[in-house]
């Protein structure tokens, strides 16, 4: 039987407004045509993949100024000086950036009032309790995980480890769901039960997890392993 449910967030939960995470709508006011190539995004992003552990939201504003501007300055696009830190304040401190996916809250009052223990693992950011609380959800969750207070992303087991411990049950008493195969491959190597949410249409489907579409349907799943 499932006693703990952990989520991911993003496209899981919630969504960006703009359709990306980091160009967001105030981003795309200012650089709406502007095409950023692979290469360039990745040069840039790679600092806060290797090293994802910050103390704060200022420190969230300091970094992502820096990869504002190594994004700008890589695609010779033209920008007054304070911008990057512009763009970076907007989507550090912006509540409208995210959206609830459709059955969210539903999803996740439901389960509170079954008694299911509710966490977080997620790759995210120091803005994050902020937004989830401006979207109403946060209040459901029993503890978080998140990468940049680990200084680690998943599929790192530290990630998977720490909300273990904090949640006190099995892990074939746990259900995750995330949007990424690799995510999911890395909670069944501690027997923790894996869907896979599609919610994203750019989401690449991995066949070795059932699939749920909006977050209502892991009732399904539940029931099953219930009988």
């Amino acid at each position: 039987m499932i006693k703990a449910v952990f989520f991911d967030l993003g496209w899981t939960l919630v969504k960006p407004t703009s359709g990306d995470w980091l160009f967001t709508m105030e981003f795309q006011k200012h650089f709406k045509d502007l095409k950023v190539s692979k290469d360039v995004f990745q040069s840039a992003y790679k600092p806060l993949a290797e090293n994802p552990y910050m103390k704060d939201e200022n420190e969230q504003i300091r970094r992502f100024t820096t990869f504002y501007k190594d994004i700008l300055d890589g695609m010779q696009a033209e920008y007054e000086p304070d911008l990057p830190h512009h763009i970076a304040y907007d989507l550090t401190k912006n509540d409208e950036n995210m959206l609830l996916i459709e059955t969210a809250e539903e999803t996740l009052n439901i389960l509170k009032q079954n008694n299911i223990y509710l966490g977080i693992i997620s790759d995210t950011w120091p803005y994050i309790n902020h937004q989830l609380e401006y979207l109403n959800i946060l209040k459901y969750f029993d503890n978080v995980t998140y990468s940049y207070s680990l200084g680690t992303n998943k599929p790192s087991p530290m990630m998977y480890q720490d909300a273990l411990q904090k949640a006190g049950f099995l892990p074939r008493e746990c259900l995750f769901i995330d949007d990424i195969g690799r995510n999911l491959e890395a909670a069944e190597h501690f027997h923790i039960n894996a869907l896979q949410s599609v919610f994203n249409p750019d989401c690449v489907i991995d066949k070795r997890f059932p699939p749920v579409k909006k977050p209502i349907e892991i009732f399904d799943y539940m029931r099953k392993e219930a009988v």
